[in-house]
């Protein structure tokens, strides 16, 4: 078992040892949820302290979650300790509002309602969305770690950023991510690509000349685009160079005004159909298809990437296809 960083501060001297006496023996298993700890009289005479100290160090470590008392018969492990219930939901510094974020921290104070009757997971969430708020929130999650008050780490993104932190090399933590990632005991749920899903679709629907819209990002994205097209020259379909455009969805109207130039051209060498990859681009790219006055579907079939339960408002009918944040 990892070793326990002292979690509780400006405790006097004694009571500290006996917190960390007895999260140990909690974090260990030797003491398991609904156990019951030692009484008072026996931690003064093993501590040779106070009952009153005694109760202060039992008293902290019921507000931390580990203890709880039943009334009239003692104190005893909670049935719910933070080192198995708690949960870190971590995002990587993202300097714009995200869509995807937004559903996933919808689905972490879903997790937190607690319906009855059901197990009791809490959902930490450490949301890094700039400098300042990021140095604070890894304060507290090194601190969580260390502390031993998490039982496992979730990322919704690449996990790269935190290399060489204790936010990945904190022992015995188990991690998990949804993105492609070939790091030491991450474990990777490995998701099936949207945008094969997308291309089969419009295939199947008889749709043979596809524009794609994608969040502009600031690397290189020539190989991409050349797998795109082969991708859809496979299933007998052609995306032009210049029908795949990188925007930003900051401010809204680049994705609008995109979408409507790429459907203000003669018709007979037009796409029929828009695949939105990102969700953040569907309400103004969707906007720009009323604009530029096309009918959807019959003129152009519209297939955009969600994060379900919470699909994006779309000004026009499109197929929505994703994954399942819940």
């Amino acid at each position: 078992m990892r070793p326990i960083i002292k979690v509780v501060q400006r405790l006097a001297p004694k009571q500290s040892e006996i917190v960390d006496y007895l999260l140990r023996r909690i974090i260990s298993g030797e003491l398991p949820p609904g156990s019951r700890i030692p009484s008072l009289n026996e931690m003064t005479i093993q501590f040779r302290t106070t009952a009153n100290t005694a109760q202060l160090a039992v008293n902290r470590l019921r507000q931390e979650g580990y203890v709880t008392t039943v009334q009239g018969k003692g104190k005893y492990v909670a049935d719910n300790p933070p080192h198995l219930t708690n949960f870190g939901l971590v995002f990587e510094p993202e300097p714009q509002s995200s869509r995807y974020l937004e559903a996933w921290q919808k689905e972490a104070e879903r997790a937190n309602a607690h319906p009855a009757g059901s197990p009791r997971r809490r959902v930490v969430t450490y949301c890094m969305s700039d400098r300042a708020s990021a140095i604070k929130a890894h304060e507290e999650l090194v601190a969580a770690l260390r502390a031993c008050r998490l039982a496992g780490l979730i990322f919704p993104f690449h996990p790269l950023a935190f290399a060489g932190t204790p936010v990945l090399d904190e022992p015995d933590v188990p991690r998990v991510t949804v993105a492609d990632v070939a790091l030491p005991d991450v474990h990777c749920i490995r998701l099936e690509p949207v945008r094969g899903k997308m291309l089969d679709y419009l295939a199947r629907h008889g749709r043979r000349r596809i524009a794609s819209l994608f969040i502009s990002v600031p690397w290189d994205t020539s190989g991409d685009i050349s797998k795109l097209i082969e991708e859809a020259s496979a299933r007998g379909m052609v995306i032009k160079r210049h029908w795949v455009q990188g925007v930003s969805h900051y401010p809204p109207c680049w994705a609008a005004n995109c979408a409507e130039l790429l459907m203000r051209c003669d018709p007979s060498d037009r796409p029929d159909a828009l695949m939105i990859m990102d969700e953040n681009l569907v309400p103004a790219a969707t906007a720009g298809l009323l604009a530029a006055g096309v009918r959807v579907p019959e003129d152009v079939l519209v297939v955009a990437r969600t994060s379900f339960p919470y699909p994006t408002p779309s000004a026009v009918p499109a197929k929505r296809i994703g994954y399942n944040i819940r």
